[in-house]
This record gives structure tokens, C-alpha cells and sequence, in this order.
């Protein structure tokens, strides 16, 4: 039964190796390696409170079984509690010095800390127990990564993969490498790889996507990402700006221009969603609908700098001066409204009134180039 749950949970089945686990664990629910692995279902299905219970469980069973540190420091990463994790690998290293995911788990905590110097104590100290791991090649690649050591990076993460094919961190680190290479096809071909391993992964879709479309498949990243949209609490205004984007890419700004505008209203301030909303109203001619859509914008979140400017970059000569009287009286403190009038004045001719601005400004920031 065990190697039957570990089985499906290697092969990504987390709904087959959560009810195999649940048998288990009935069937034995005094043991402690029971509630371990149910404790792995349960967190590979998204029950993450569910498998906290779990370990919490099996730990009250075995206290000093090094394995449930191990499971409960995964648990503590998922909830952000880094503390917590080195706290419990310490705890399991202390128990088992022979444990060798406690090594690496301590390890990508110190890159994720930046203590490289740290990363490689612990790679060290790994590679006394299993110097050809896959897992400590991952390490050791993503270590070479941090340094700017490209190459061998992709040389070991590509070795990490052929002995662990399913490896997230291995294909995350290794389609990051390609990607510093500007090796385009293979970083995308390795991130579709890390997609299959982990489908529901909205990060590593885009990224598939965005990958797409910078060989010049706009319609393939569409694709990719369309799915996304469908579900509202994954609508996020960046999703939306890069659907945009996509279809105005495509030739079809009017589909863009509702994706920009929901985009618009949940990040008034969103520099990218305005440029992407700007070039949607450039290429269908509608002047009117930007102007009437920025002025609402503005009446609602007068404090977003980006969205006045959207507004300027629409106006020349007087009208353009109208725009940055209203900026400058309901924005008086904004450097960004204060460098317009300077600059409005400037292309103006209105050179007195352009220098008057500019002290005002070195007034207020002395640095200010």
C-alpha cells in the first residue's frame, strides 16, 4: 500500500494517492508512517490544513522520527513560515544526521536567502551522503545560476532531469537557465515539461505563453492562457493586460479593449495596463473613448500619476495645458505633474515659465536630474 501511495505521488495522481493513503491510514491508525503519507496526499491534493493535522498526528505517534520533520518543515514553505521550516530541518538533521532532504530543503532555503556561502555548506554536505543525487544537482545548478555561472547550470540541471524527470525545481531552474541563455525554444519546450508535472500551476502557464509569444506565436499563447480567464478568481490585471496585449497583437483591439478596461479598474496606477489601453484606443482611432474613459478613471483615483499622463499623452497645445492645471490642483504634491507643466512649458516656448517650474522641483528634490 505505501509504495502504491508513493507511486501515484511520484506519477502526480494526487487524487489516487490521496484515497489510497486514506485506506491506509484506517486501516493502521497508530501508525505514524500512515499519517505521513497521508500527510503527503493531502498537501499534493491542496488540503493544506488537512495534512498539517496529519503530521501533527503522526508526530504525537513518533516524535523523534526524522521523516516527519522533514514532512512538517514542506508544510511550514508552503505557509511562508520560513523560521519554522529551518527550525524543523535542523530538528531533523539533529535527529538524523544521514538525512539527506534536510540538506537540500536548507539549501534552497539559503539560496531563496541569498546566502549562497550557506548553499554550498549544505550542498557539501549532501554530496557526503549521495553525490549523484539528482535532487543535489538541482541544488548545485541553481547555486551555479545564482552566481551567473549559466552554463554550468544548465549543465547540471540537465543531468538533475535525466535521473528525475518529474523534478519541479530542477525544470523550474533549468527553463530559468535557458531563459538567461536567450534559448527561447528550449526554455519554453522545458517550462511545458514542468507544466505536465504540475497542470494547475498558473505562473508556469503564463510563462509557457509569454515564451510563445516571443517566437512569434501570439495565437499560441493566447491559447495557452484563455483558459485562465474563465475562472474569475484568476483574473488578475496582469493576466488581463498580457490577454490584451495578446489579442491586440492579433489585430483585434476591440476584443483587447474589454480585457484592458476590467484590467484598468482593479489597477487604476498599472503603468503596462494604460500603455496597453493607449495602443488599443491608437490603433482603432477612438480618441473619444480614451478621453472619456481616462476622465471617469480620474474622478474615481485622482491620485494615479500614471493614469494623468495616459490622459496628457492624449492632449497638445491648450488642451494639453488644461489637462495639466486640473493634474497639478487636485495633485499639488506630485513630482510627476510638476515635470509635465516644466515640459509643457518647455515645448510651449514658455521658457521663463519652464525654469520657474524647474527650481520649483530642485526646490523639492535637489538630486533631481
Amino acid at each position: 500500500m505505501q509504495e502504491q501511495i508513493l507511486d501515484a505521488l511520484r506519477r502526480g495522481d494526487a487524487a489516487t494517492a490521496l484515497a489510497a493513503a486514506r485506506a491506509h491510514a484506517a486501516e493502521v491508525p497508530d501508525d505514524a508512517d500512515a499519517q505521513r503519507l497521508l500527510a503527503l496526499a493531502l498537501r499534493s491534493s491542496g488540503d493544506y490544513e488537512g495534512a498539517r493535522g496529519a503530521i501533527a498526528r503522526a508526530m504525537e505517534l513518533a516524535p523523534d522520527d526524522a521523516r516527519l520533520h522533514l514532512a512538517q518543515a514542506g508544510l511550514l514553505i508552503d505557509a511562508h513560515d520560513i523560521e519554522g521550516a529551518r527550525a524543523s530541518l535542523q530538528t531533523a538533521v539533529g535527529i538524523d544526521p544521514n538525512e539527506f532532504a534536510a540538506y537540500i530543503m536548507q539549501g534552497h532555503l539559503a539560496v531563496v536567502g541569498n546566502d549562497l556561502e550557506e548553499g554550498d555548506r549544505l550542498a557539501r554536505l549532501a554530496r557526503r551522503l549521495a553525490p549523484e543525487h539528482p535532487s543535489l544537482l538541482a541544488l548545485e545548478g541553481t547555486l551555479a545560476m545564482r552566481r551567473g555561472d549559466v552554463d554550468r547550470a544548465v549543465q547540471l540541471l540537465s543531468r538533475a532531469i535525466q535521473g528525475a524527470p518529474r523534478d519541479r525545481t530542477a525544470l523550474h531552474a533549468l527553463g530559468c537557465a535557458y531563459l538567461a541563455k536567450d534559448h527561447f525554444a528550449f526554455a519554453e519546450q522545458t517550462f511545458r515539461r514542468l507544466l505536465e508535472v504540475s497542470p494547475g500551476s498558473d505562473s508556469v502557464r503564463v510563462m509557457v505563453a509569454q515564451l510563445a509569444l516571443r517566437q512569434g506565436r501570439p495565437a499560441e499563447a493566447l491559447a495557452e492562457v484563455s483558459p485562465l480567464l474563465e475562472d474569475p478568481a484568476r483574473r488578475t490585471p496582469q493576466l488581463l493586460r498580457f490577454a490584451g496585449e495578446l489579442e491586440t497583437a492579433l489585430g483585434h483591439p476591440e476584443r483587447a479593449l474589454p480585457l484592458l478596461r476590467e484590467a484598468l479598474a482593479a489597477a487604476p496606477a498599472d503603468r503596462p495596463v494604460l500603455a496597453a489601453l493607449l495602443d488599443a484606443w491608437g490603433r482603432l482611432g477612438d480618441v473619444d473613448d480614451a478621453r472619456r474613459t481616462l476622465d471617469a478613471l480620474l474622478a474615481t483615483s485622482p491620485e494615479s500619476d500614471a493614469a494623468w499622463r495616459a490622459r496628457l499623452s492624449l492632449e497638445t497645445g491648450a488642451a494639453a495645458d488644461a489637462v495639466i492645471a486640473e493634474w497639478r490642483a487636485r495633485r499639488p504634491g506630485s513630482v510627476d505633474a510638476m515635470e509635465a507643466e516644466m515640459t509643457q512649458h518647455g515645448v510651449s516656448g514658455r521658457l521663463d515659465e519652464a525654469e520657474a517650474v524647474a527650481l520649483a522641483l530642485l526646490e523639492r528634490e535637489p538630486g533631481h536630474a
